[in-house]
C-alpha cells in the first residue's frame, strides 16, 4: 500500500518544504518510487526547491478539472515525480477534489509526500484529508510546538494518525526545547533532529536540492537517517561522511 504522508507545520519558517524536497530525493535514491505534491496553493515553492521551473499542468489545473493528476506529473531530481503548483495563480480551487485525486495515485508509488501549507486553513485541512498519515516539521521552540500540538489534534479530528515529528533547524541554543521535552509535550515519536545547516541557504539560493549538491552536509545526513526511520532500513555513514558532517561540509 502506498504511504500517503501529509507533511505539515503550524507556522511558516520551519523549513518544511526543504525537508519535503530532500526527503523525496533521498527516498528515490533508496530505490523508492516517490511523488511530491505541492499543495501550498497560495505560496507554492516546492518546484523551485527541486529546480523545476517549466511545467504545462499544475495541481490547480487538476482541481479545476482542466487536467488529470497523471497529466500533472513532472520528472524531478534523482527520479522523483513532482506535481507542482502554480506560484502565480490566485484562482479559487475545488478543494473537495484533492483527496480523490491524490488517492488515485494509490498503488502507483511507494510514497506520496504532500507539502501542505503552514497553518490550519482550508487548503491545509484538505491536504490532511487527502493523506493516510501526518508528519509534522517544527522548530524546537515553545510557540512552534504549541502549533504542532494543534496540528496533531486537527489531524486526529480527521481520523488521521500522526507518525511523528521532525525537529528542524536545530541550533542547540538555550531557549530551544530538547527532543525529550518535545516528546513529552506531544506524546509523539521524534523521527529525527535536523540541525541548522548553512548549506541549506546555498541550496535555496541556487535552487538546487541539498541532497544533490551537498549530500554529506549535516542536514542531508540527518534527512537520510530520517528516511531510514521511515523505511526501516539502516544507512551506512562512512568515517569520511561523519568527519565532513562535524566540520559542516
Amino acid at each position: 500500500m502506498t504511504r500517503i504522508i501529509c507533511i505539515c507545520s503550524g507556522k511558516g519558517g520551519t523549513g518544511k518544504t526543504s525537508v519535503v524536497a530532500n526527503l523525496g530525493i533521498s527516498l528515490a535514491q533508496r530505490k523508492r518510487k516517490v511523488v511530491l505534491i505541492d499543495a501550498d496553493l497560495l505560496a507554492s515553492s516546492l518546484g523551485f526547491f527541486l529546480g523545476i521551473k517549466n511545467f504545462s499542468n499544475t495541481l490547480q489545473d487538476v482541481l479545476m478539472q482542466r487536467a488529470d493528476i497523471f497529466d500533472a506529473l513532472q520528472v524531478g531530481p534523482s527520479g522523483t515525480f513532482v506535481i507542482p503548483a502554480d506560484a502565480y495563480s490566485l484562482e479559487a480551487q475545488n478543494l473537495e477534489l484533492l483527496p480523490p485525486s491524490v488517492q488515485s495515485l494509490d498503488g502507483k508509488f511507494d510514497f506520496v509526500l504532500i507539502d501542505a501549507p503552514a497553518g490550519f486553513d482550508s487548503i491545509a485541512q484538505a491536504a490532511m484529508k487527502a493523506s493516510r498519515e501526518i508528519l509534522i516539521v517544527s522548530l524546537p521552540t515553545t510557540v512552534a510546538i504549541t502549533d504542532a500540538y494543534k496540528i496533531k489534534a486537527l489531524a486526529s479530528s480527521f481520523g488521521k494518525s500522526t507518525t511523528g515529528i521532525v525537529l528542524n533547524r536545530v541550533k542547540n541554543l538555550p531557549n530551544e526545547l530538547s527532543a525529550g521535552d518535545v516528546k513529552k509535550m506531544l506524546a509523539l515519536p521524534i523521527l529525527h533532529v535536523v540541525p541548522e545547516d548553512r548549506n541549506m541557504e546555498i541550496s535555496t539560493s541556487t535552487e538546487k536540492p541539498l541532497m544533490i549538491i551537498k549530500p554529506n552536509s549535516p542536514a542531508a545526513i540527518s534527512i537520510k537517517k530520517l528516511v531510514s526511520n521511515l523505511i526501516g532500513e539502516e544507512i551506512e555513514v562512512s568515517w569520511l561522511t561523519k568527519f565532513r558532517s562535524k566540520l559542516g561540509f
